[in-house]
């Protein structure tokens, strides 16, 4: 899918118990929490942004879609952060994969 002129980048990537989205806006795009929407799927993040078309971002691990999203404006980077939680399944799977905690005493 072509990425909408009004979105400079989209990234996403999984760390500590979640996965965390930055999507950063071009210059001259208006811009504020009150005139953005988010859809949550299991595999997909959707960022609307009115007046302009819908910018689907592939995410690296399912997300729990039914644990609403914690978003962050920050207008100095022109940055949208989204931080979404894991789905159980993939959390319980990054922690079975997870090394062992040795204790050196």
């Amino acid at each position: 899918r072509p990425t909408p002129p009004w979105v400079a980048s989209g990234t996403a990537a999984e760390g500590e118990g979640e996965v965390r989205a930055a999507i950063v806006v071009r210059d001259g795009i208006d811009v504020d929490m009150q005139n953005l929407s988010l859809e949550v799927g299991p595999q997909v993040l959707k960022i609307g942004l009115e007046g302009h078309d819908v910018f689907e971002l592939d995410l690296p691990s399912a997300v729990d879609a039914a644990v609403n999203p914690k978003a962050r404006w920050l207008e100095k980077s022109r940055t949208l952060r989204i931080r979404l939680a894991l789905s159980e399944d993939d959390a319980a799977a990054t922690a079975r994969e997870a090394p062992p905690i040795v204790d050196a005493a």
